[in-house]
């Protein structure tokens, strides 16, 4: 998937569950966690291939309000992170050394 494909998938289930929410007659706090814990959910992982999508669904996410501030830096440092090791990995980079 693109992206936008798996930003498009997180919200798509994260409106869902906020449907189902609603209609289960959930008040406006329990509403919102169970959307943003959808979306958290179904997040692509913060490792291998998926890491830029993951990185573009967290700004997303903190664009509508779906992920607070300090969750988005929080979980863009950790895909920061993640990044490098894949990166460091590539080049045949063992402890800082190359190999």
């Amino acid at each position: 998937m693109t992206t936008e494909e798996w930003i498009n998938h997180c919200e798509t289930r994260a409106a869902e569950a906020a449907r189902l929410a609603i209609e289960g007659g959930l008040d406006k706090k329990a509403i919102e966690a169970v959307t943003k814990s959808v979306y958290f959910d179904s997040l692509p992982a913060c490792a291998g291939s998926t890491i830029k999508h993951f990185i573009g669904c967290i700004a997303h996410g903190a664009l509508v309000r779906l992920v607070d501030a300090a969750e988005a830096r929080s979980m863009l440092y950790a895909a920061q992170v993640a990044l490098q090791a894949k990166n460091s990995e590539k080049r045949g980079d063992r402890n800082g050394k190359r190999k």
